[in-house]
């Protein structure tokens, strides 16, 4: 685990250097989540705890870092698994790390969570660009134009769903060149 990570979460679980195994002198996220399962709800992730491990994932994301981001994320996502703006992130490392199936699994969910919202149907759409499942993405495209046009603040939004939608669909007679 990164210094920066360890030294801003302290999740209030103590214990002495006897209890400590060896391997978790310099412990990875996998024995943080490890920790934290163990931890009395109440001395889990506090809300200002969690808003480091955000802007600390977004600040790895800012510089390329994503399998890094992915840790943060991934954290913020056992604790606070219902939190739109976490779970965004998440799906979002995940693509840029190239972990295209758990974007678009951590994408739906999110859609699933907030729907309506025409940000999330954009990110679901662009994964399943990266995927190559063209007609699922039409779909999402749609989607979104209709969530755009719904919300006049959106409509920069709309406008980009629809020059991908006519980037993505096959112009007439083009099939039979």
């Amino acid at each position: 685990m990164s210094d920066a990570l360890s030294s801003s979460v302290n999740v209030g679980v103590s214990m002495t250097p006897q209890e400590v195994p060896p391997r978790l002198s310099s412990p990875s996220i996998e024995d943080l989540r490890q920790l934290l399962a163990q931890a009395p709800a109440r001395q889990r992730l506090t809300d200002e705890q969690a808003e480091a491990l955000y802007s600390q994932g977004y600040a790895q994301m800012g510089v390329g870092q994503w399998a890094l981001a992915v840790d943060h994320f991934e954290m913020l996502a056992i604790y606070r698994p219902d939190h739109p703006r976490y779970l965004r992130a998440l799906g979002l490392a995940y693509r840029q790390d190239r972990r295209l199936e758990q974007a678009l699994q951590v994408q739906r969910m999110l859609d699933a969570l907030a729907p309506g919202d025409p940000v999330h149907s954009m990110d679901l759409a662009e994964t399943l660009i990266a995927l190559g499942r063209r007609g699922a993405a039409l779909i999402a495209l749609e989607m979104t134009q209709v969530r755009c046009s719904r919300d006049p603040a959106r409509a920069e939004l709309g406008r980009q769903a629809q020059a991908m939608l006519a980037m993505l669909r096959p112009t007439q007679g083009a099939d039979h060149a």
